[in-house]
């Protein structure tokens, strides 16, 4: 096109062509998606090809845009780990670490390659070819092991990072999944987790921010509504008495809104109030919330063991789901004390349940 014309012209939006939705490559990768088990993320176009041209298929792109939560969401509908392969020059770095929010706030597991400076996929692997990539690829550390490789040198203070896992962690809804990268982070980076876990439950607005500023939210965009966790909740309010074997881990709500009223009633039991549900009807922040659960239908309060069963069955098979990826993303990334403890604990939670 000409020396002074840019690398790329991106064409605009069309009703037809929203690029924020869309993923370069994915009719082509999901194939390789079947073998592959993860995606390996680029930024551009040409990044892709060159993979594709180097027999590496199972590749995608975004379309000359930042990564959306529509394509990232769109993404773990066929693979569960992503691996993100940007630019190695400050710019890629930079929106490498911003992209792993967007993936990790999807439900996938992420790795991020580090190219050396100045490479970007496409230069790697011309220069390099394919089984070095693959390599480099295999070698991805997760995103504390990036961190600790290429961030923890390129901060100017150790706070800026514990600011930047706790945003991280704020975008991840899964409690156990979010517990385990904080306690990571607080483990290699030698950060304080507490410091860590109480940012981060400031950026959500949930119980351990400094001060409680929000009442009982509804359900956010996208959140999936949770039957279970709402005949619990209604059971709970509807009883007169609650035995302590009936008293769930808050994890298995999966809804906000929910979490934040049970939290609540804990509090209150927890300090002797003999009718939870009556101060919440009392208090403007929550009266309109257990209103709302208390008409829906009427509970029926001997079901609520069999309720509080399935809830513990739902939380001991999410941890071990999530403590098996932690512990292959370990051993990936040659960290086998890392994986040991992991497995001690994943066989622990089988033991109990």
């Amino acid at each position: 096109m000409g020396p002074e014309e840019p690398k790329y012209v991106n064409s605009s939006e069309t009703e037809v062509f929203q690029k924020g939705k869309i993923l370069f490559g994915l009719p082509e990768a999901k194939e390789f998606f079947k073998n592959a088990e993860e995606a390996i993320v680029v930024e551009g176009y040409m990044d892709a090809m060159a993979l594709s041209q180097g027999g590496i298929g199972n590749v995608v792109a975004s379309c000359g845009t930042a990564f959306t939560e529509n394509q990232a969401a769109l993404l773990r509908r066929y693979v569960e780990r992503a691996v993100l392969l940007f630019d190695g020059d400050a710019a890629g770095i930079r929106a490498a670490w911003k992209s792993a929010g967007t993936f990790l706030a999807a439900g996938l597991s992420v790795r991020i390659v580090a190219l050396p400076s100045g490479h970007d996929p496409d230069s790697f692997i011309q220069e390099k070819g394919p089984d070095e990539l693959l390599t480099t690829i295999a070698e991805a550390p997760g995103v504390v092991g990036f961190a600790q490789k290429v961030l923890l040198d390129r901060v100017k203070r150790r706070e800026d990072l514990i600011k930047a896992f706790a945003v991280l962690g704020a975008v991840i809804d899964d409690p156990i999944r979010r517990r385990l990268l904080l306690q990571e982070a607080g483990e290699r980076l030698r950060f304080d987790e507490e410091t860590l876990i109480r940012e981060t439950a400031a950026l959500r607005g949930e119980k351990g921010s400094s001060r409680r500023t929000m009442v009982t939210p509804p359900r956010g965009p996208g959140e999936t509504k949770d039957p279970l966790g709402r005949a619990y909740l209604g059971m709970l309010l509807a009883a007169s008495d609650t035995p302590e074997d009936h008293v769930v881990d808050a994890e298995a709500l999966r809804e906000a809104g929910l979490r934040e009223l049970y939290d609540r009633w804990r509090e209150l039991r927890d300090h002797g109030v003999v009718e939870p549900r009556l101060r919440l009807l009392e208090d403007p922040a929550y009266r309109d919330r257990v209103s709302e659960l208390l008409a829906e239908e009427d509970w029926p309060v001997e079901a609520m063991p069999e309720i509080v069963g399935r809830l513990d069955d739902r939380i001991r098979k999410e941890k071990g789901k999530t403590l098996q990826e932690a512990i292959r993303d370990a051993e990936a990334r040659g960290d086998p004390a890392l994986a040991r403890r992991l497995l001690a604990e994943h066989q622990a939670s089988k033991d109990v349940g």
